[in-house]
């Protein structure tokens, strides 16, 4: 039977088109008597369109080449359930995400301004940053390019996940 957990962590893996979900940065663990689980989440740093060495675009499915998930998806009750945790993560939680990094632009504001004076990266390239990435060359600009990759992921998977 599938296990919602690893389904929610599946989902967010994908959501994030995150790259690490195929090559490292996975972990498994098992606890006597208990289920395999997968987790803890973590290393999202080339993800969210950041990443110029893989298709980082918000369209695409990524996560389904882990070894692992795509071993899984081969059971049509699990692909079925990861299809509809995916719609219904999506769907009560996409506007909830937006509206927290929206909310998080304003609380690290200064944080952030102070940050890129006194490391002046913008407008340099620091691998693996996207071209549009590097367009986004103000603070605001880059959490805007977050917004706008966020939403059309979101709009993506749900046109698309049941391409799976």
């Amino acid at each position: 039977s599938s296990n919602p957990r690893t389904e929610i962590k599946a989902t967010i893996q994908e959501i994030t088109k995150n790259v690490d979900v195929n090559f490292s940065s996975v972990y498994l663990y098992k606890k006597e008597n208990e289920r395999m689980m997968i987790g803890p989440l973590w290393d999202f740093d080339i993800s969210m369109g950041n990443g110029d060495y893989y298709p980082y675009q918000a369209q695409g499915f990524w996560a389904t080449g882990n070894f692992m998930l795509s071993n899984l998806l081969t059971n049509s009750d699990f692909k079925q359930n990861y299809i509809k945790t995916m719609r219904d993560f999506i769907f009560e939680y996409k506007d909830d995400i937006i509206n927290e990094l929206l909310k998080m632009e304003e609380l690290i504001k200064e944080s952030a301004i102070n940050n890129f004076n006194r490391w002046p990266i913008l407008n340099t390239y620091y691998w693996p940053n996207t071209e549009p990435m590097m367009k986004a060359n103000t603070y605001t600009l880059q959490v805007d390019y977050l917004e706008s990759w966020l939403k059309q992921r979101f709009n993506w998977l749900i046109n698309n996940i049941q391409n799976i």
